[in-house]
């Protein structure tokens, strides 16, 4: 939703928006709404601006997951440009949830790690745990691919409480563990 403007990471919840894709544009459009709603009707209104979400289970092919699978059948890892993003755990984005339902807040929060991972160290990461012969290509970014991007997680942390509990390099790890044991 950020876009890539020359703002300095990591970006807080007062930064600039500029969506660069029709999936980007939806979310602004909904959180406009939203916040119209809340102005016209007094509605108190949470908005999450979530960073890319990682997590057991995930079945949606999410770029974790993705590079797993990939990995795991000895497929290219495709690195789209240079990317650096912010990767948060599912169980702290549900315990954002849960927060914001028990207390009282109201607006936007960004959801995430406060610290970005280069898709190129992840996937080199994860051709590393699974002892995988894959390749981690270089390709271009798509037009509407955003480059960079961290959260500034000061207002997710102090107003709900939440701190991140794992990161995506520790994730992985812990996936191909578990793989591993379950194949012994």
């Amino acid at each position: 939703m950020y876009g890539d403007s020359d703002q300095k990471l990591p970006r807080s919840e007062k930064s600039p928006i500029q969506p660069k894709s029709i999936y980007a544009i939806t979310k602004a459009t909904g959180e406009m709404l939203c916040n119209n709603v809340h102005l016209e009707n007094r509605l108190e209104i949470v908005c999450f601006r979530k960073s890319v979400i990682f997590g057991e289970g995930d079945q949606s092919k999410r770029v974790v997951e993705l590079y797993l699978s990939r990995a795991r059948q000895g497929e290219n890892l495709d690195v789209l440009g240079n990317k650096t993003l912010d990767f948060v755990f599912v169980k702290d984005v549900v315990r954002a949830y849960i927060r914001a339902l028990e207390n009282p807040v109201q607006g936007t929060f960004n959801i995430g790690s406060g610290s970005g991972t280069a898709l190129r160290d992840l996937a080199s990461w994860v051709k590393s745990a699974t002892n995988s012969q894959a390749l981690v290509v270089d390709r271009p970014p798509g037009p509407t691919d955003v480059e960079f991007y961290v959260a500034d997680i000061t207002r997710m942390s102090r107003e709900l409480d939440v701190l991140p509990t794992k990161d995506v390099k520790t994730f992985v790890e812990e996936q191909v563990q578990a793989l591993a044991s379950i194949s012994n």
